[in-house]
């Protein structure tokens, strides 16, 4: 997936740079952007489209999108360190929703729902996050360390072959 997400951004960083005025790879790269929760990039994108093209529909409903992701992003932050974990997952769920290839929101969701004490949500975010990030061994050491408190030894155990695949030197994915 993530390699996928890598070869969109060139192929459309590529069409921009050969041809400046190509709106619909500006307009898809922007929607990239949004979708991995780098707003600012996002948003530069859109501005761009819509200085040549005011009313290009894609573009300006797209971008209408990045202030309540960041608001609600922030809102989860204020949440989170309050202690308020039910309505900081709601936020951060909220994000999710409109970014929902940004790994980052999904380990911070999982560390939520871990300080909240449902387990079970914290490894569905975790393996979301293992998906979205190619090279990820510390969410499969995460991911075998929780399965293995929920008995679930036989699949702790292939998430560290997951981790050893990626790096067959990590010591404390070994050790597990």
């Amino acid at each position: 997936a993530t390699e996928h997400k890598e070869m969109a951004e060139i192929y459309y960083s590529r069409g921009v740079e050969l041809k400046p005025d190509f709106l619909a790879a500006k307009v898809s790269r922007g929607n990239l952007h949004l979708k991995l929760a780098n707003y600012d990039l996002a948003q530069l994108d859109f501005y761009n489209v819509l200085q040549l093209d005011p009313y290009n529909a894609d573009a300006n409903e797209l971008i209408q999108r990045i202030r309540p992701a960041t608001e609600h992003k922030e809102m989860a932050e204020i949440y989170y360190s309050r202690g308020d974990f039910p309505s900081a997952l709601a936020s951060l769920s909220e994000v999710i929703n409109i970014s929902p290839w940004a790994a980052n929101l999904f380990e911070l969701r999982a560390e939520m729902h871990l300080e909240n004490d449902d387990l079970l949500s914290a490894i569905a975010d975790i393996r979301a996050a293992t998906k979205l990030q190619s090279d990820n061994t510390q969410g499969y050491l995460t991911l075998a360390t929780l399965l293995y408190q929920l008995g679930h030894a036989a699949d702790a155990l292939k998430s560290i072959r997951e981790c050893l695949k990626l790096d067959p030197d990590n010591k404390v994915c070994f050790d597990f």
